[in-house]
């Protein structure tokens, strides 16, 4: 089993290939998760979030910036290096 070093190393390769602001679909598809998941660790603050409404638009675009992301996975692989 790879330890937390190697994921975190493999996790951050990955993210730098993604935008600064990411949207909920990406997030999703990079931590291999829901929307409907990635928009409860909105709500309860694991994860930040910047909302902006464009002309015309009912509800507020959503988009979360990459060192939210970072930081989420970082807290879910721990500092263990088993």
């Amino acid at each position: 089993m790879p330890n937390s070093t190697m994921l975190k190393a493999e996790f951050d390769d990955e993210l730098s290939d993604y935008p600064v602001m990411l949207t909920v679909n990406q997030v999703a598809e990079l931590l291999n998760v829901s929307k409907t998941s990635i928009f409860r660790l909105l709500k309860v603050g694991q994860l930040e979030r910047v909302s902006f409404k464009l002309t015309g638009e009912a509800q507020p675009s959503v988009r979360i910036p990459a060192e939210s992301v970072r930081k989420l996975f970082t807290s879910w692989v721990g500092d263990s290096n088993d």
